[in-house]
């Protein structure tokens, strides 16, 4: 098993570099993230079309898989859902999605202490009777102001 970890690592890094041109140089937390995937059965190939994905739609400075990790997990669900076929189904992600905002936010660092505003506005869109589309458009638009103040008070 170990050897066949260590092989779909070799696969991501040489991909990785391919689609972003930079090293592939993950950090504790990235190896964390991958791992989890790749041991409960994601297949490499799924976890690079993410990054291809990710990549395409936002070319960045630096290229981590922390950066790619929604990409990586829409493409994972996407996967999930070709392999279910016929069978539909239904999950509510947004029970999921405000209690993983809201344990973040309790456990919030001092330093990120700033995002805390975003947070809660995502929190008040997913509790909203939008409909899927719109919620995900706005939580789109504030993923994106929250990379740029990441990028602006972090670079």
């Amino acid at each position: 098993m170990i050897e066949a970890l260590k092989k779909e690592l070799k696969i991501l890094e040489k991909e990785f570099q391919k689609i972003t041109g930079k090293p592939f140089l993950p950090s504790p937390k990235d190896l964390t993230i991958l791992m989890s995937w790749l041991e409960r059965g994601v297949p490499v190939d799924v976890v690079v079309d993410g990054i291809r994905v990710g990549w395409e739609k936002k070319k960045r400075k630096r290229a981590s898989i922390s950066f790619f990790k929604r990409d990586i997990e829409r493409a994972i669900l996407s996967y999930r859902e070709k392999i279910i076929g016929d069978r539909k189904v239904e999950l509510n992600k947004e029970p999921l999605m405000i209690s993983e905002i809201k344990n973040f936010l309790i456990n919030i660092p001092s330093e990120l202490e700033f995002t805390r505003g975003i947070f809660e506005e995502a929190i008040k869109i997913l509790r909203s009777r939008r409909n899927e589309a719109q919620k995900m458009a706005i939580l789109e638009k504030l993923e994106n102001e929250l990379e740029e103040i990441l990028l602006e008070r972090f670079s």
